[in-house]
């Protein structure tokens, strides 16, 4: 098989089928309305051979990939913010409160752990984040790859004469 007709060593219909079948449950499990029509309309265009269903999911991918860098990048520097001040605020608070040195202590190492735990959480939604964001990028590649492949595909195209082929394309 040509690279055109394969993705990930299986047949690129059924491989965005599956990825399809994937996104929409994903989809449904995190309540993403955007996702699930994005990936319904990723299988109705592969099942039913038509390609420009498969067009609007590409630009929708393409938007929602781009969203979620700047997305990704503006909770990073809030979150370097949001430290910094967190920090500040607490440190500044509890010294102001409680002069003894021991108390001081105390409330670092409460300070500390609550900014660990933050961090945790962080990290937790980042990791999160990037198993998206990495899906998406594997659905885009599988609907540009299916979407070449059906547009190029001999079933579609007429014979006009023999060794004479036309281009038809049916508007969905």
């Amino acid at each position: 098989m040509s690279d055109d007709t394969e993705c990930f060593g299986m047949d690129i219909k059924r491989c965005a089928k599956i990825v399809a079948i994937i996104g929409i449950i994903l989809s449904v499990c995190s309540f993403n309305l955007i996702g699930f029509v994005i990936y319904v309309l990723v299988y109705l265009g592969v099942d039913n051979n038509k390609p420009g269903y498969l067009l609007p999911a590409k630009i929708c991918l393409l938007i929602v990939l781009a969203l979620t860098i700047l997305g990704l990048f503006l909770v990073g520097i809030l979150f370097v913010l949001g430290t910094i001040a967190l920090q500040d605020s607490r440190v500044q608070s509890y010294t102001n409160e409680y002069k003894p040195v021991v108390n001081d202590l105390m409330q670092n190492d409460l300070v500390r752990t609550q900014m660990q735990f933050n961090a945790f959480k962080f990290g937790i939604s980042i990791f999160t984040a990037c198993i998206t964001f990495g899906y998406m990028i594997i659905s885009y590649i599988v609907v540009s790859k299916a979407r070449r492949f059906m547009l190029s595909d001999s079933s579609t195209q007429i014979h006009a004469n023999p060794g004479e082929y036309k281009q038809v394309y049916v508007q969905p």
